[in-house]
């Protein structure tokens, strides 16, 4: 199990980061203002992300992992859909999921991230689930 000082100062990190976006566009920000943002100290920054980049990508792709993880863990033990039947607690929580995430989203959607964006974003959701559901096209 993590350490939750870990998970505490990793999450204000990447939310310090989320937040200056929504102002800054991202080339005009430094892992210092991050750093301030967050108010942990350089160290901690370092210790975690190479740079901001580096967080970025983190941020992305362990959002991925847990839509990602929305999906997968409603329907772990069946490897078939019935489009229209058991669709509906999926669509729930990921719907609750964006919206509890809605600035990162909202940074997705706008094109924010220099190398990443909700198509992007999406793509490679996709590419996961197809990968790891079958869904029934017999309807």
């Amino acid at each position: 199990m993590a350490d939750r000082r870990v998970d505490r100062s990793r999450e204000a990190i990447k939310s310090a980061l989320i937040s200056l976006m929504k102002t800054t566009p991202f080339s005009k920000i430094k892992a210092t203002d991050v750093i301030d943002a967050s108010k942990y100290c350089r160290s901690t920054f370092y210790k975690y992300y190479c740079d901001i980049y580096d967080l970025m990508n983190k941020i992305i792709r362990d959002e991925s992992n847990h839509f990602f993880e929305i999906i997968a863990g409603t329907i772990r033990n069946e490897r078939k859909i019935e489009i229209g039947e058991g669709i509906y607690k999926p669509a729930y929580l990921l719907m609750q999921h964006v919206y509890e995430n809605q600035d990162l989203y909202s940074l997705l959607l706008h094109n924010k991230f220099p190398t990443h964006n909700l198509s992007v974003f999406i793509q490679d959701l996709s590419l996961r689930f197809l990968e790891t559901v079958d869904i029934a096209t017999d309807y």
